[in-house]
């Protein structure tokens, strides 16, 4: 689902340019995600379609705000350390 939603929702929030709004809406949508999967008897796919969805907004607009704000010779270490922080969402 990532792979294909991910370039789409990438053009999108280059179109309309608020990074910091579209972070914070796909970390309401996977934590409510989350939420529903835990407290709630519902089929686990009505919970994992918009987790996948968030997970695709924040990967589309949280890497572009790297390369817009750090400067070019710490970028490397800027998606290094965010790499280490997204497997660590994941793996928790």
């Amino acid at each position: 689902m990532s792979a294909v939603l991910s370039p789409l929702l990438g053009g999108l929030v280059d179109l309309w340019g608020r990074n910091i709004f579209c972070v914070l809406v796909s970390v309401v949508i996977t934590l409510v995600s989350h939420l529903s999967l835990a407290f709630s008897d519902y089929n686990p796919y009505y919970s994992m379609v918009p987790m996948g969805i968030g997970y695709s907004l924040m990967c589309s607009s949280l890497w572009p705000m790297i390369a817009l704000n750090v400067p070019l010779p710490r970028q490397g270490t800027a998606f290094g350390k965010l790499e280490i922080v997204l497997k660590i969402m994941m793996f928790n």
